[in-house]
């Protein structure tokens, strides 16, 4: 079954409910959808999803090498293939800082299983406020990039619509324009990664990797 990501992760009850399932009772689920049921969603943990995707199960459209396991948003890997750093872009608006910053510590379990899986130390989640940077045996760091972010925004000539979600009704009346935001959210932020304004406020372990090895858009792993 072919099946759409929103992007969206909140606090749930995962419908697949695998064994090890990480939100039988409540955890944090993510939305997909399925184009072939009529745009059935299902709320899923990330666990189960990664089983149903291993196992072929559910397919994502223009992912359907048999190796796949996941899909980072952005990385940067080195001549080895090992990713140095992953980032994960979820371009909701959430209402304030602080909401975000609650949302970022609550992801922390599930963060650290995907860098687990990914092999990888250094794990960004990167929202509309800026990034949060999680890093093994460190405290997460917080990056407040929202002005600049803005700014570079309104230098290009686009609207915050074109990138971000505003209202949670889209994911559900406009799957196929929540995944056009999220693909654009991914091209900005690409680009923004080169702009010294912002390269030289990340931590110098994050910076440089990103000015030695480049990054890499929709990496398949």
């Amino acid at each position: 079954m072919y099946i759409k990501t929103t992007g969206e992760i909140i606090e749930g009850i995962c419908d697949i409910k695998k064994d090890n399932c990480k939100a039988i009772e409540k955890g944090i689920v993510t939305k997909v959808f399925s184009p072939n049921e009529g745009n059935k969603g299902f709320h899923v943990c990330n666990y189960c999803l990664n089983i149903l995707l291993k196992e072929r199960i559910w397919n994502i459209r223009g992912a359907s090498t048999p190796e796949m396991k996941t899909l980072v948003d952005l990385a940067v890997i080195d001549k080895d293939k090992n990713i140095l750093i992953a980032f994960e872009l979820k371009n909701w608006k959430e209402k304030g800082i602080e909401k975000g910053k609650d949302w970022a510590i609550r992801m922390k379990d599930m963060t650290f299983e995907r860098m687990e899986s990914l092999n990888t130390t250094i794990f960004v989640l990167a929202t509309f406020e800026g990034l949060y940077i999680f890093r093994k045996n460190i405290e997460m760091v917080f990056i407040n990039l929202e002005d600049k972010i803005n700014t570079i925004i309104q230098n290009k000539s686009l609207s915050d619509t074109d990138i971000f979600i505003t209202e949670r009704s889209e994911f559900t009346k406009s799957p196929e324009l929540v995944d056009l935001k999220h693909d654009n959210f991914i091209d900005f932020l690409s680009s923004c990664l080169k702009n010294s304004q912002i390269i030289d406020i990340l931590p110098i372990e994050v910076s440089g990797l990103i000015q030695k090895y480049g990054i890499i858009k929709k990496y398949t792993v």
